[in-house]
């Protein structure tokens, strides 16, 4: 019995592994775009960014396939393929969500002791984003950037 339970415990640790590699894959990925995004959105007026927001929301549905194929391209291959700029928002905001629903996963101790990093990443960027932070995105609110 203490054997079984240590080798369930190494198991977990092992996932727990591959999660945190995951989800540093996609904090890496976030900030060689946080500059570029950064740059884009501070010179916009919170009006036009709340605007922009709300033609990416109601575009979203037809960028969809080609997000997910993007995302698919990335987790497969470690690049991204040529993107226009609706796709790349799109894209880094998938990214985004991503990062905070693994986080909050692995905080809740997930485990799934099939699931591979590139698999954890397709639930994040491409399951998860149908079926929960599609919806967040929708509804955030576009403020005004915090005066440092």
């Amino acid at each position: 019995m203490i054997l079984r339970i240590e080798n369930d415990c190494h198991i977990k640790c092992m996932t727990k592994t591959l999660f945190r590699a995951a989800l540093k894959r996609l904090s890496l990925e976030l900030k060689k775009a946080h500059p570029a995004t950064v740059e884009l959105l501070k010179n916009m007026s919170a009006d036009d960014r709340r605007r922009h927001h709300t033609y990416l929301v109601l575009r979203e549905p037809s960028l969809r396939a080609e997000a997910d194929e993007a995302c698919r391209f990335w987790v497969e291959n470690g690049a991204w393929p040529v993107l226009n700029h609706d796709v790349s928002v799109l894209v880094w905001s998938r990214c985004y969500e991503a990062l905070l629903f693994g986080s909050w996963l692995l905080r809740k101790d997930f485990s799934n002791r099939k699931m591979t990093q590139n698999e954890f990443l397709m639930l994040l960027l491409i399951d998860v984003w149908e079926g929960w932070t599609r919806q967040r995105f929708q509804l955030q609110k576009i403020e005004e950037p915090r005066r440092r």
